[in-house]
């Protein structure tokens, strides 16, 4: 696998770079053919200028938290497909989909792709949170291309948080919450709900 930050260099770049089941995608061509044509993360990266430098900054601030997960992850076993709909101006997104992209980058068991919102309504009607369409949306196939887990926007605990502390805090004051919850974080909560769901899928492969 080429890695992000070789791919980044290639390109000039330079590295200085919710959880909710409700459904099986039902996209209107076969997922495995959806997967193969959507963006390496080299493309998506590079394809949005007024964004790029945030999101390399991103990937690159995800290393720690990636190694430490690694472990973890290699101990599932298995070829898994992360598929991600998701905006390169998205706070939500640009806050968890590097940590994900780092993962994929480093444990060759896992590969990542992504789409656009605008390229991937039937995915989305198929997995709303709360009844809206939500992003960052990240589908974990199989090998085979069977849907094994769904998460959604952000962590469970950033959620409550949020909803704890809406009614109390001015804007800016919940957006400043948001970012120093996000720091204090640093990732490991969206790798912690993806990994545990593979983690329930590895001992229950039948579910």
């Amino acid at each position: 696998m080429i890695s992000i930050r070789a791919s980044f260099a290639a390109l000039g770049l330079g590295l200085g770079l919710a959880t909710a089941f409700v459904g099986p995608a039902a996209a209107q061509q076969p997922v495995a053919s959806q997967y193969a044509a959507a963006l390496t993360v080299r493309q998506f990266v590079a394809s949005d200028s007024t964004y790029r430098d945030a999101w390399t900054r991103a990937y690159d601030n995800a290393a720690a938290t990636v190694s430490a997960a690694l472990p973890r992850s290699r101990a599932i076993g298995g070829r898994w497909h992360l598929f991600v709909i998701a905006e390169s101006w998205c706070s939500d997104a640009m806050a968890s989909v590097p940590y994900l992209a780092r993962l994929a980058d480093e444990d060759s068991s896992f590969a990542l792709r992504l789409l656009r919102r605008a390229d991937a309504q039937p995915l989305l009607q198929a997995h709303l949170l709360n009844g809206r369409a939500a992003t960052p949306l990240v589908l974990v196939y199989d090998e085979q291309f069977v849907e094994r887990g769904v998460w959604i926007e952000r962590p469970a605990a950033l959620r409550a948080f949020i909803e704890a502390n809406s009614a109390k805090l001015d804007d800016d004051a919940l957006a400043r919450g948001i970012r120093e919850w996000r720091a204090k974080d640093a990732g490991r909560s969206v790798l912690d709900e993806v990994l545990a769901q593979l983690e329930r899928t590895a001992r229950s492969p039948e579910e």
